[in-house]
């Protein structure tokens, strides 16, 4: 084999173990447990979060996916910034209204988020401002003369009740205000502990749903939804129509304007490429969002609260012909492979080339050798010889021809034009002698041999 086939055949082997190399690596970047944060067990987060799971299992089944009940949106975003879980669900809202009880200030974990990195929008959550009929409660500025559940600390809820209250200059820190999730919300209403509840979820949720469908509830419209919209441009304001959750009695009695955030998923930046892109597409699967009617991939993409993530811009631009988040992931991290696969190559390639120049050599040296001897030959026969010495002599001479053809053969001399060349001259010297032989065999002379030493 030449040095081009050995050089192949190196570089072949070595790219199988880097392949091999390159895949482990790979796979050893997929989590053992995949953490995603919901809220609590009685929302919508929760909910969907058991879908993801579903979906994420049929896709890696040997992973094990877990789901961190929390508080909310402001909770599930430190639990991504900790790195406690891989995926969360997020308020567009919360990120810029977090705050300090104590002072009022911005947390420094808010100002620290540059790792968080989004995946999508799922759907909008609506404020629904939920009354007890019988209280008489008709606008916002009512809530003051009530107990009312504002959702727990660190929730999406709690931060637009801060916004929505604050506007109406309604002070948080009330003793009629109650910081209960879902479930807390329905016992409570029960058992007359509070009069209205803040809740924020999506359209037609079924907990709304069911809690308004008594006929015991009715919803509380929000006048100001503009200007709370113009100062927090993550709200959006959105009209739910006369009737919509219910028809006898009317629910809501009449259109109500409300306001509305996106939620989201969120994930780290340091998430494996590959599987946010899994995320994604199973987000904005059709098995996924046939209860989302509003989630399409424009308004997935649009108006983060945070920079999207590689890997969810992998499945945005699928269509497009972009560098993949994850062969690049793939390649830095078998990068240090790569260097070694390269010096490797180098090192192999410069050894066979040094082994072909010595070799080359030596087979030069050993044709120069014959051609030394041959050249003596040329030289000696054209003195005075006798038929005898003569024979001796072709003999010789076709003993190194035969050597010379083996060694071709065995490649231990390449068929280059000094071996032509040495193989032309070699045919001129046997002519020339087996001339002298019939020359000697016309004559016919009857002489006795002379010394036929060759010395």
């Amino acid at each position: 084999m030449n040095i081009r086939g050995w050089i192949l055949v190196v570089v072949v082997l070595l790219c199988l173990i880097f392949g091999g190399v390159s895949y482990n690596r790979l796979a050893s970047r997929l989590p053992h447990t995949i953490a995603i944060a919901s809220g609590s067990e009685a929302g919508q987060y929760h909910h969907l979060a058991q879908e993801l799971k579903e979906f994420l299992k049929l896709e890696y089944p040997r992973i094990t996916v877990e789901i961190k009940t929390s508080n909310g949106s402001a909770e599930n975003l430190d639990l991504i910034k900790e790195g406690e879980v891989q995926f969360a669900f997020y308020q567009n809202n919360s990120r810029s209204q977090t705050e300090e009880a104590s002072n009022g200030k911005l947390k420094d974990a808010d100002r620290t988020d540059g790792e968080v990195r989004a995946v999508a929008n799922l759907y909008a959550e609506v404020l629904h401002i939920v009354v007890r009929k019988s209280t008489g409660i008709e606008t916002i500025r009512d809530l003051r003369k009530v107990n009312v559940s504002v959702g727990p600390k660190g929730s999406g809820t709690f931060q637009i009740a801060a916004q929505v209250l604050s506007h109406y200059d309604i002070r948080m820190d009330s003793k009629r205000m109650h910081g209960l999730d879902f479930a807390g919300i329905l016992s409570a209403f029960e058992n007359g502990k509070i009069d209205a509840a803040f809740i924020v979820t999506r359209n037609l949720s079924p907990t709304v749903t069911n809690l308004l469908q008594t006929g015991k509830y009715d919803l509380l419209p929000i006048q100001d939804t503009s200007a709370l919209a113009f100062k927090n441009t993550a709200l959006f304001s959105i009209l739910l129509p006369r009737t919509v959750y219910s028809g006898d009695p009317p629910i809501p009695s009449q259109d109500t304007q409300c306001i509305a955030a996106k939620a989201s998923l969120i994930t780290h930046q340091q998430v494996p490429a590959f599987l946010v892109r899994t995320m994604t597409q199973m987000a904005l699967s059709s098995s996924f969002r046939k209860q989302l009617r509003e989630l399409t991939e424009d308004f997935a993409r649009e108006e983060q609260d945070f920079p999207i993530h590689r890997g969810a811009t992998d499945f945005y631009n699928r269509g497009e012909p972009t560098f993949s988040s994850s062969v690049a992931e793939a390649l830095n991290d078998t990068l240090p492979y790569l260097l070694v696969l390269a010096i490797l190559v180098i090192v192999v390639g410069a050894t066979l080339r040094q082994n072909s120049v010595e070799k080359r050599r030596q087979m030069s040296a050993r044709l120069y050798e014959y051609m030394a001897q041959v050249g003596h030959i040329e030289a000696d026969q054209r003195g005075e010889w006798t038929p005898h010495q003569l024979l001796r002599l072709l003999d010789l001479v076709s003993r190194i021809k035969k050597r010379t053809v083996d060694d071709r053969i065995e490649g231990r001399i390449s068929a280059g034009n000094e071996y032509v060349a040495f193989m032309v001259q070699l045919a001129g010297l046997i002519n020339t002698i087996q001339s002298k032989i019939f020359m000697f065999s016309d004559r016919r002379t009857d002489k006795p041999p002379q010394d036929e030493s060759l010395d």
